[in-house]
């Protein structure tokens, strides 16, 4: 087959994928190889491109183009943030998904296909650009302790060692001459294995998208975020992981929240970093905007600071508004003591569901989280007393 041939038979699959009696396995086994002999036809011109390009010049022939052959055509390179690849990105995945984009079609331009031709020819498909930056927004602007918190990235397990005691051997004053004592130190570890967090979403057949904005909004509105969303939420539930969580100790039950209460918690949390006060809205503003005998709040004192979430200051603490908390507990600690590591990014894939015939939307992430220190952090649980 030639190109143009190759390109017609391409654009009757996108046709036949839309009737919902059509066999997905094979029109997709078709589709992989249509690609392939597409791909080799581009990189056949490319290189005979290169060749005649140094013959006219009358330059040496040189080493053939180890990139997709698409990467050059008209002078063009495309990388994750070319907006032709986000086109090209989420029209093949609704193609493949079997779902329809009115306002713009399905269809990629020449453009769109040489963009995704270079930048799947030897990987898969890469989040664009502009979707990583959505989802970082959207972390930054409703998910308050992950943003905080250092998050790696390794792809394996791993232990953070801690150093919990000096037995012997510290450094102290001597007389002249005199002998330190052998040292004796004691290690144990904080496993970082990952935790998997699934999300998925279904659309129905019927379903119509008007654009492919919407198509990338409803994705990541709908499975992305809330994937950060568990990994905030995992960050509290490790804090009070039961071997390696906080102590007793920094688990305080008052009935309400006074200055000598904020200044006890304050009193407990040991280690390096900022200390922050994490609560949801309803609990800052009823809660901790405690006010003293004339009427003056206590802990809202810095109430135009630049950051949205900072809803204002205790002592030397920013007042964080995390709305993944319950009513009536606060969090309050140095999110630096965290050892946390994502190990799988989020991403998304889509498949059909054959008893319904309904498009599943699924994305998936491993991620782990513990405190290093068991006094980095108190939890505050406000008990109103009964009556």
């Amino acid at each position: 087959m030639n190109l143009e041939q190759i390109l017609e038979r391409i654009s009757q699959i996108e046709v036949e994928l839309r009737r919902d009696d059509c066999d997905v396995t094979a029109l997709e086994t078709e589709y992989d190889d249509l690609v392939k002999q597409r791909d080799a036809i581009l990189e056949a011109g490319e290189r005979r491109r290169v060749m005649l390009e140094h013959i006219t010049n009358d330059a040496v022939p040189v080493e053939r183009i180890a990139t997709s052959p698409a990467a050059r055509q008209s002078g063009e390179v495309y990388t994750v943030d070319s907006p032709e690849y986000r086109q090209a990105f989420y029209k093949d995945l609704a193609v493949r998904g079997g779902i329809r984009i009115a306002r713009e079609g399905t269809d990629m331009s020449a453009a769109e296909q040489r963009a995704f031709t270079f930048l799947t020819t030897n990987t898969t498909a890469l989040i664009p650009t502009q979707t990583q930056n959505k989802m970082i927004e959207l972390v930054q602007s409703t998910r308050t302790l992950y943003d905080d918190v250092v998050v790696d990235h390794f792809t394996n397990q791993y232990r953070v060692p801690r150093h919990t005691s000096i037995d012997a051997g510290d450094a102290t004053v001597k007389s002249e001459n005199a002998a330190n004592a052998d040292e004796k130190d004691l290690f144990d570890y904080i496993p970082i294995v990952g935790q998997d967090i699934p999300k998925h979403a279904r659309m129905s057949t019927n379903m119509e998208i008007q654009s492919i904005d919407a198509f990338e909004s409803w994705l990541v509105n709908h499975i992305v975020t809330r994937i950060y969303h568990a990994m905030n939420q995992l960050l509290y539930k490790q804090l009070e992981a039961t071997t390696y969580g906080i102590k007793a100790a920094n688990k305080l039950t008052p009935e309400e929240v006074t200055d000598d209460v904020i200044l006890e918690a304050l009193g407990l949390i040991k280690g390096d970093g900022v200390t922050n006060i994490y609560a949801n809205q309803a609990t800052i503003y009823t809660a901790l905007a405690v006010k003293d005998e004339i009427g003056r709040p206590l802990y809202l004192n810095n109430t135009m600071d630049q950051n949205p979430l900072v809803a204002g200051r205790a002592y030397t603490a920013s007042i964080k508004c995390d709305d993944a908390l319950p009513n009536n507990v606060i969090w309050i600690g140095k999110p630096a003591e965290i050892a946390a590591n994502e190990f799988e990014a989020p991403n998304i894939m889509q498949d059909i569901d054959v008893t319904n015939r309904e498009r599943v939307f699924g994305g998936f992430a491993k991620f782990d989280a513990l405190p290093q220190r068991s006094d980095c952090f108190v939890k505050i649980t406000v008990t109103p007393a009964a009556g």
